[in-house]
């Protein structure tokens, strides 16, 4: 890392002031984010969107279990813009190679539902760690910040749950205006048809489409703050 390119002021921060950079770092470089993720998101979706037409349910939870994935495009954008050289969409799927080696399939088995995902991302990516170096690199990274990250995680998670209750209660406000609320119950039934489980499918895609830049983000500043209390950055 070339810190004289940093495009942030290196200074000790709070974890909540770092987790709030994070957010700025992502409504300040949202085009480069979203363009990418588009880019592999989307047609994945309608793939298996497709190819699981019978079985709707378990397109979403691939789409939802693949964010990992989806979590290292978003950190490679980010690390890069954090120094200046910010990547077009075009430069980020020429390096999916790269941002998809050292640790991937582990993070999408036994490491998947860690709740430090966010944190401990840029051990994996950035730095290039393998084995017991990467063990003992987080063991000295979570004494600052992991705590934070777990708290991160329950958040977004529950800010998913709003924003997608919220667009089914948006869905129904554009009914006609004598329908009771049991209009929406075929979306929760046991066998809605495929247009609406398809409708179901989007609307989480859109979700997660929303918090998860912001949770990638947040965790990288947490990353970012606690190597600069470590190796004094600010100095």
């Amino acid at each position: 890392m070339q810190l004289d390119n940093i495009t942030i002021a290196v200074r000790p921060r709070s974890n909540s002031e770092a987790m709030d950079l994070g957010l700025r770092l992502v409504q300040t470089h949202w085009r480069s984010l979203y363009g990418p993720w588009c880019a592999i998101v989307l047609p994945l979706f309608v793939l298996l969107n497709v190819l699981l037409s019978q079985h709707m349910w378990l397109a979403m939870l691939i789409v939802w279990w693949l964010k990992p994935l989806y979590d290292r495009v978003l950190l490679h954008v980010l690390s890069r813009a954090l120094f200046g050289q910010t990547p077009s969409t075009r430069e980020t799927l020429n390096s999916l190679p790269t941002i998809v080696k050292n640790g991937l399939l582990t993070q999408l088995s036994i490491f998947r539902l860690s709740a430090r995902r966010s944190f401990l991302l840029p051990v994996w990516q950035l730095e290039g760690l393998k084995g017991a170096a990467r063990r003992a690199r987080a063991r000295v990274l979570k004494g600052g910040s992991s705590g934070q990250s777990v708290w991160l995680l329950i958040v977004c998670v529950h800010l998913e749950a709003a924003i997608l209750l919220s667009l089914y209660g948006l869905i129904y406000l554009f009914l006609p205006q004598d329908t009771e609320l049991s209009a929406m119950a075929p979306f929760f039934s046991s066998a809605p048809p495929y247009w609406m489980e398809l409708v179901s499918n989007s609307l989480y895609l859109l979700a997660i489409s929303l918090i998860e830049p912001f949770y990638v983000a947040a965790g990288f500043m947490l990353y970012i703050q606690r190597r600069t209390q470590l190796e004094a950055w600010d100095i």
